[in-house]
């Protein structure tokens, strides 16, 4: 249907009780898949593209955990895309490429939320909370340690050594 009104409700009538994100970005990219002849192909893009974002992710945030050392990360980032399961959920279309992205984005943000402004901490982590439910309901389990580390990040005395601060809240994301 071309009127978004009428997309809408047609998504709603299709998946009424599912979390929507993966049918409705793979909407999007339906039309690779059209180009290739092979609306599967198109598809599996979402995949491509959420595994991508996450092993840039996994490296961003071993660098930032290990003091800006590069090979910690590449070693992460290598470790993560031979995981059997990360392989397996590059060959289908599924949600747990964005799941494992979500996840990935709330422990980046764990990481770097004692740089932020308290507004914009709020702000991602809302965002992530709605990304979250439309991805998959069981994401909060996953997410909820990165994001109580970004919380109690926010909470945080002022007067505490910025040292200590980064030493317990590297502690904090080993522990989740």
């Amino acid at each position: 249907t071309r009127d978004p009104l009428g997309w809408f409700a047609a998504m709603q009538a299709a998946m009424p009780l599912k979390p929507p994100l993966l049918a409705w970005l793979g909407q999007f990219f339906v039309p690779i898949g059209v180009m290739t002849r092979d609306v599967e192909f198109g598809l599996l893009f979402v995949s491509i593209l959420a595994h991508t974002a996450t092993l840039f992710l996994v490296f961003l945030t071993v660098r930032r955990l290990t003091d800006t050392d590069w090979r910690p990360a590449v070693l992460a980032v290598l470790l993560t895309a031979s995981a059997p399961l990360f392989v397996g959920t590059s060959h289908q279309f599924l949600t747990e490429p964005l799941q494992t992205l979500v996840v990935t984005v709330s422990m980046y943000l764990a990481t770097i939320s004692r740089e932020l402004r308290w507004p914009r901490v709020v702000l991602y982590l809302t965002l992530l909370f709605f990304i979250a439910l439309s991805i998959k309901t069981t994401t909060f389990i996953y997410c909820g340690p990165f994001w109580l580390i970004a919380v109690i990040d926010l909470l945080t005395a002022p007067n505490k050594t910025a040292a200590s601060r980064n030493e317990r809240r590297n502690d904090q994301i080993l522990l989740a």
